[in-house]
């Protein structure tokens, strides 16, 4: 392997490690904002082309306001590691 592909590789790691950290905090954040006297304790069985969306399986309505827009983003967060994601095998791919 080349300096190149090795470097796309590492930032494809990095990048990915971003988005799962960040998206992580944003589900803890929206976790911790439950309406008083509520428990989270089930997912909804929500997917979108076979995936697994845990953010949207968060039902708006056990949430405060402040968790209303952590789980928005959240959910934003998802949909750019699933872009990130397939664009990035697409430029591996076409690396090799």
């Amino acid at each position: 392997m080349d300096s190149l592909t090795i470097a796309i590789v590492v930032a494809w790691f990095a990048g990915s490690l971003a988005l799962l950290l960040w998206w992580g905090n944003n589900m803890r954040l929206a976790l911790n904002n439950l309406l008083p006297g509520t428990r989270f304790s089930e997912y909804a069985k929500t997917s979108i082309f076979g995936f697994r969306f845990v953010a949207r399986a968060i039902k708006p309505e056990r949430l405060t306001e402040l968790g209303r827009s952590y789980r928005l983003k959240a959910m934003r967060i998802e949909w750019i590691m699933l872009v990130w994601g397939i664009l990035s095998m697409l430029l591996l791919g076409t690396s090799f």
